[in-house]
Order: structure tokens, then C-alpha cells, then sequence
């Protein structure tokens, strides 16, 4: 059977090469628009979402690099990792597993495809769950709005202490990466704001970043109060001009449906499937492309039971998105309360601050 996979992300990739992997004789192509990934920024990976691959040490080899990077978080295990490495360890394996990757491959019409399974595998803008399952997102929600702020900081980065963050009367989400092969760590942090503050800067995208000086005063210096703390208590030294702001609306979604049978087979994974906020994309991604291979080899071995097999890869990736949905809205409802707390209890301090350095009258 003939596989094109519409999109060549790292979902995409580690979709199709667990296909290859579990089904050498399968004939994958992965299409791709743009001529290399454009993302460079840390990723958080969980590593529950890298189980159940296949016991082949290619790709075995790939995860134990993945799990091998910066740990983060407390609580459970996961790791800090670029998605530019991300990328390209994908990519080398999937091409020594013998998948085809065609790059500037801009995909306009995928029923035109030659392949009798397509997949969808083209993020949240997914032009295969657009055209062919006729949809955008059934399931859409807005939940926060945030000011990402992405720079590289030179040699290895470190997080805010809780005791240094407590300092601070904002919430921000701090994410750090492995140093690149130049040496320069990059830097994410996620300033939650105000619906009217994300308005006056909507423009302010992945394609068109804003620099500091373009943020509104108020914004600027609530970031730049972040970065002087972080420059002062780490010893931080960012790269000049490598700060690049983008406005997000962190909101959730779903197609309603994941598998379609018309002219070919149809499937949706990854960010084409359902989306969630607070880093979670890439890990429903990876799980659902791995649940994705496996229904989809075990098809290719017995292709009456295909149909099935797919209909229990739609029930999966429809419970998962359900979980995951509920679990975004619920981590929204905290940072909802988080910033609450954060405002009264650090508003009686700077008003008494602010008292107490006026200048005072003289009398004369």
C-alpha cells in the first residue's frame, strides 16, 4: 500500500517511520511546503508519551537521546528539548528507515495524491481535516492569552529559583533548552495576559515577531522587569537582538472525527487532530502517532481488518482528546486563581512602595 503523510513535522515523521519500522514493505512519502523546519525553541516531553514504540534500536536509539536531555518539572518525568533537534533526529531516522521526505512538496489537493492512505499531519491549520473531513475544529475554546518571549542566552541557561520567582508580581512559565551546537541556550517565557492586552498585539506572530520596543509600556516593562531578574540572579547574558514576542491564544480544539473512507482512507494526527495548551501538542502527537503505526502495520498484515483497526484508532484519539481537553481546562482554572492571589497579595505592597518613595514636600 502506498502512504503519503501531508506534512513533515516531528509528528509526521515519528508516524511514519514506526509505519516503516513495523512494516518494511510499506511505501511512505512524507510532503512538505516549506524547504526546512522553522522552529528552533524548547519543547517539553513527556516521557510516558514516548512508550510503546517497537523494539528496533533505530528508533530506540533516537529516544534514549530524547530522554537524555535537560530533565523538567518535579513531580513526574520529562525532559526540555529544541525542537530543532527534535526535528532533525526525526528526520535522520526516518530516512534510514527508508522514508521518502519531499521538501517544497506544497500539497493543494490531497485527494490527488498518490497513495490509498493519507495523512493528515499538518498542524493546527490542517489542510487535510479542512478539505476533507470539512472542517476547521468542532470542538474550539479559548482558555488564556499569553506574550511568549523567545531569546538565546549565552552558554547553559537555568531556570528562576521559587524563592526568586516569588520576588515578582506576574505569573510567567519559564522554559530552558540544552545549549545548541553554537553554545547559546534558548530561552521560552509565557507572560498570561489580559484578553484587551493580547488585542494591541495580535500582530504579533510566529511569521511577524515584535521586539521588545514594540510591545505597549505597560507590557514591556512587566518583561523587562523578568529579564532584569533573570540577567541579575543568574547572571544571564542574552544574544543581542535574538528576542522574538508573539501573541498566543491558548485554547483547545478537536475534528470530530479522526478516520475517513472516501476515494482513499483518511487520518488525522497530531495538531491536525486536536489541539491543548501548556506544551501537551507534541505529547498527544507522539502518542497518538504511535497508537496511529501500530493499527495501521497491523491493517497492512491482515488489510480485511483495516476498517477496524482504524475504528479503534478513532475511539483512542477521541477519549485522549476528551482527557486532554478537560485536564487544559482545569490547569486554566488554577492559573485563573494563581494570577487572582498574585494581585492581591502583591497590589497592598506596591501601593505602600509606591507611598513610601513619593518624594515629600519641603516647607519653606
Amino acid at each position: 500500500m502506498k502512504i503519503a503523510i501531508v506534512g513533515a513535522g516531528p509528528v509526521a515523521l515519528w508516524t511514519a517511520s514506526q509505519i516503516k519500522i513495523r512494516t518494511p514493505d510499506a511505501d511512505i512519502t512524507v510532503h512538505e511546503k516549506h524547504p526546512f523546519y522553522q522552529r528552533t525553541h524548547p519543547l517539553v516531553i513527556s516521557h510516558g508519551s514516548l512508550s510503546g514504540i517497537p523494539q528496533d534500536a533505530r528508533i530506540q536509539e533516537v529516544v534514549q537521546g530524547f530522554l537524555a536531555t535537560k530533565p523538567h518539572g518535579i513531580f513526574w518525568k520529562s525532559s526540555t528539548i529544541s525542537t530543532k533537534k527534535i526535528e532533525e533526529d526525526l528526520e535522520a531516522l526516518a530516512i534510514k528507515v527508508g522514508v521518502k521526505i519531499r521538501k517544497n512538496s506544497l500539497i493543494e489537493d490531497c485527494s490527488k495524491l498518490d497513495a490509498q492512505l493519507v495523512i493528515g499531519a499538518d498542524g493546527a491549520h490542517s489542510h487535510v481535516r479542512e478539505k476533507i473531513f470539512e472542517e476547521i475544529g468542532s470542538l474550539r475554546k479559548q482558555l488564556n492569552h499569553v506574550v511568549e518571549v523567545k531569546y538565546f542566552v549565552k552558554g547553559e541557561g537555568r531556570k528562576l529559583s521559587l524563592f526568586q520567582k516569588s520576588k515578582t508580581s506576574s505569573l510567567v512559565e519559564e522554559h530552558v533548552a540544552s545549549p545548541n551546537d553554537e553554545g547559546n541556550t534558548p530561552i521560552t517565557l509565557r507572560f498570561f495576559v489580559t484578553p484587551a492586552e493580547y488585542e494591541a498585539l495580535q500582530d504579533a506572530t510566529f511569521k511577524n515577531p515584535y521586539t521588545l520596543d514594540q510591545l505597549p509600556a505597560s507590557l514591556k516593562k512587566k518583561v523587562q522587569k523578568r529579564l532584569d531578574l533573570r540577567a541579575g540572579k543568574l547572571g544571564e547574558i542574552r544574544i543581542a537582538n535574538s528576542e522574538k514576542l508573539t501573541a498566543i491564544p491558548l485554547g483547545t480544539y478537536s475534528a470530530s472525527s479522526f478516520v475517513k473512507t472516501a476515494d482513499k482512507i483518511y487520518c488525522l494526527v497530531g495538531d491536525a487532530a486536536f489541539g491543548v495548551p501548556f506544551f501537551r501538542s507534541l505529547n498527544n502527537g507522539f502518542l497518538c502517532g504511535t497508537k496511529l503505526a501500530d493499527r495501521i502495520s497491523k491493517g497492512l498484515a491482515h488489510p480485511e481488518k483495516m476498517s477496524s483497526e482504524l475504528w479503534y484508532y478513532n475511539l483512542y484519539v477521541h477519549l485522549l482528546s476528551k482527557w486532554e481537553i478537560a485536564i487544559a481546562n482545569i490547569k486554566s482554572l488554577f492559573i485563573k486563581i494563581a494570577e487572582w492571589i498574585i494581585y492581591f497579595v502583591t497590589l497592598p505592597w506596591e501601593i505602600l512602595s509606591s507611598l513610601y518613595n513619593r518624594p515629600t514636600a519641603v516647607l519653606t
